[in-house]
């Protein structure tokens, strides 16, 4: 069965208060930032809808708040849980905030640029929509007034397949997909330097094999 969030958050509380008493209070203190974190970043993807200017620092910290917050949580968690020093559990939090800011990008790009059959969704789903995501933001901030007149009748086209044509042509021309990448690869490094900061005698292996198949995935 599908539970409703609010079911799913009284299930998370349930977890939660399986918790050794001695690292409980900041567990909780954790989770309840996040949640409300999450919310906020909810709202702003909403608020996004009804806006026709978005920047490209705005749009991040959306996806930071919304998604990113939840992975930094999760392993800011199991440090606080192993008792790692101070620096260790930021330095882990900001690894998971990072990685997911990429992770999400890469979701963005995927969406026009993936192939159809890996990513298992319609391509150009978010163009199609007039979604306000990175490519789009970028796309704006490059593009020059007669840019901005093209991009604004593509958003107004019908015709889903002439309105993804149409947009993969003007992208083009505004190194969109490259731009991009960049944004991307920025903070697949950010992780891997937070990555590197961690103090301790295991093995990273598996960490740093996670976040470089980021940028090679292809769904």
């Amino acid at each position: 069965a599908i539970l409703s969030g609010d079911v799913m958050l009284v299930k998370a509380y349930q977890q939660l208060s399986k918790t050794k008493s001695d690292v409980l209070p900041e567990i909780l203190e954790l989770f309840n930032k996040t949640a409300v974190e999450v919310c906020e970043g909810q709202q702003m993807d909403m608020d996004f809808e009804n806006m026709t200017n978005v920047s490209q620092a705005e749009y991040i910290h959306m996806i930071k708040l919304k998604t990113s917050v939840l992975l930094g949580c999760a392993l800011k968690m199991g440090s606080i849980i192993c008792k790692a020093s101070v620096e260790n559990c930021k330095n882990i939090y900001d690894f998971g905030v990072n990685l997911g800011i990429a992770f999400q990008i890469q979701d963005d790009w995927l969406d026009l640029y993936g192939d159809q059959t890996k990513v298992g969704k319609q391509t150009g789903g978010d163009i199609i929509a007039n979604k306000n995501t990175l490519l789009s933001i970028v796309a704006k901030e490059n593009a020059n007034q007669n840019q901005l007149s093209e991009l604004q009748i593509m958003r107004d086209l019908d015709n889903p397949l002439e309105k993804v044509k149409a947009a993969k042509e003007l992208f083009e021309q505004l190194n969109v997909k490259e731009n991009c990448l960049e944004v991307m690869k920025d903070y697949h490094s950010k992780a891997m330097d937070s990555l590197s900061k961690i103090k301790t005698t295991h093995d990273k292996s598996t960490l740093i094999g996670l976040t470089n198949s980021l940028l090679n995935r292809e769904f």
